[in-house]
């Protein structure tokens, strides 16, 4: 009896070591491990002329969405001075797949300009609201070379906060702005890694596209460069 009893509290005992031991190897990895999410978060301090002493902070996040592929990366900006200018934007690259990444920036900015200017009586005090929607899809082939569409979407406006901010910004023809450009981005990108880099280079040409059609007040196109050598 005494055996059976044994037996039966060893068999109890492995058993439940058993099932505690499946439960925790087919147990599903969280949110954060699943995406291999890491995350930053920091003060910012800034003083300018134009933008006045602000304060604020910034957030920058890293994870993965399926395995074998690059990292993918959002960040989040946020300021406001003491002259009641502020900056809020949210920046990104996202990448599905090996081949393709999306970037993308939007942003609401506004700032309160205060000049003093010997023309005027009275210190002339305006503000500038801009919202600017950037987003910019990347094909990356075998050869490291890189191909993409880049779209721009800029929504500017100017309104006086004084009598002398009125006459400054009609002296100056300000107008309201809202306009698109279309480019097409070119590159060709070796890096080892794009964040910390230890071996490889990058180069990249975008030309943009500015029309009537868009918004703009003449028709152009522009180019941009960069080259980064590592």
């Amino acid at each position: 009896m005494k055996a059976q009893l044994i037996t039966l509290i060893l068999l109890s005992l492995y058993s439940s070591l058993f099932c505690q031991e499946s439960t925790e190897s087919i147990k599903e990895p969280s949110f954060k491990e699943k995406y291999k999410i890491e995350n930053v978060v920091a003060p910012l301090v800034s003083s300018d002329p134009n933008f006045g002493n602000a304060v604020g902070f910034t957030t920058f996040t890293l994870f993965d969405l399926k395995e074998d592929v690059p990292t993918s990366t959002i960040s989040f900006l946020g300021l406001y001075s003491n002259r009641d200018s502020h900056f809020l934007g949210a920046f990104g690259k996202i990448a599905p797949s090996k081949d393709w990444t999306h970037k993308f920036a939007i942003a609401d900015i506004s700032v309160k300009s205060q000049l003093e200017l010997s023309e005027y009586p009275e210190r002339v005090d305006y503000t500038t609201d801009i919202l600017p929607v950037v987003f910019e899809p990347t094909y990356k082939f075998k050869n490291n070379l890189l191909a993409g569409l880049q779209l721009k979407y800029i929504d500017l406006s100017y309104s006086p906060d004084n009598a002398a901010g009125e006459e400054f910004l009609e002296a100056v023809d300000a107008e309201d702005v809202t306009s698109l450009s279309l480019g097409f981005t070119f590159g060709y990108d070796s890096r080892d890694n794009p964040f910390f880099p230890s071996i490889g280079s990058h180069s990249r040409l975008v030309l943009n596209y500015n029309g009537e059609a868009l918004g703009h007040t003449t028709d152009s196109l522009c180019s941009k460069r960069i080259l980064e050598l590592l």
